[in-house]
């Protein structure tokens, strides 16, 4: 047997137990899904394409929204490396989180703690990132390319403070294209670039 994987047809909030993906062959019941970083539980039902699953935040992980396009899989639990059948894998309340970025939505929040968040939309997209508010100050972001696309973070302050000479950070167009930034009261603040301009 073997991990059967695909994406979300559709964003999905932290408590819902069914969700739409985009293939569902090899999906099965009694399958454990797994999206992004998140353990669903095991598969109840499928339905055409839409699959229901027996709870969320499984195996030690946070129950958290997904956007659309985030990478789904399924299969036996004792394929998932790394979660001993039987085991809790904890994950630290504050470790960070993993968020990905389909075509939409384009605008890009402030997520709860530090994070990674995948843009991953097969095509070149234009995404606003959302100003910090002062109680987010500290929080980093690493912000990277998941596929070879020309991708643009604009944030209308402008990073570093910079205002219209400095909004828009242009990714290379290589998957693995990334940025490093921390808020600052109600700034983002540029720690570091790999293949990325802004201008």
């Amino acid at each position: 047997m073997a991990i059967t994987t695909t994406t979300l047809s559709a964003a999905i909030t932290d408590s819902a137990l069914q969700f739409k993906v985009a293939a569902a062959t090899g999906f099965t019941v009694g399958y454990t899904v797994l999206v992004d970083q998140e353990y669903l539980g095991k598969i109840t039902e499928v339905s055409g394409l839409v699959v229901k699953v027996s709870g969320r935040g499984t195996e030690g992980t946070a129950a958290v929204a997904h956007h659309p396009t985030a990478p789904v899989s399924a299969g036996p639990t004792s394929e998932f490396p790394g979660v001993p059948l039987g085991e809790v894998a904890p994950i630290p309340p504050d470790a960070e989180g993993f968020i990905t970025y389909g075509a939409t939505p384009t605008a890009i929040a402030v997520p709860s703690k530090d994070s990674f968040i995948i843009l991953n939309s097969d095509t070149t997209t234009a995404y606003t990132l959302v100003d910090p508010t002062p109680g987010s100050a500290g929080r980093r972001l690493t912000i990277m390319a998941g596929t070879a696309d020309a991708y643009t973070v604009t944030n209308t302050t402008g990073y570093n403070g910079a205002g219209t000479t400095g909004d828009v950070a242009t990714f290379g167009g290589a998957k693995g294209d990334n940025m490093v930034i921390r808020a600052s009261a109600t700034q983002w603040l540029i720690e570091d670039l790999r293949n990325v301009t802004v201008g």
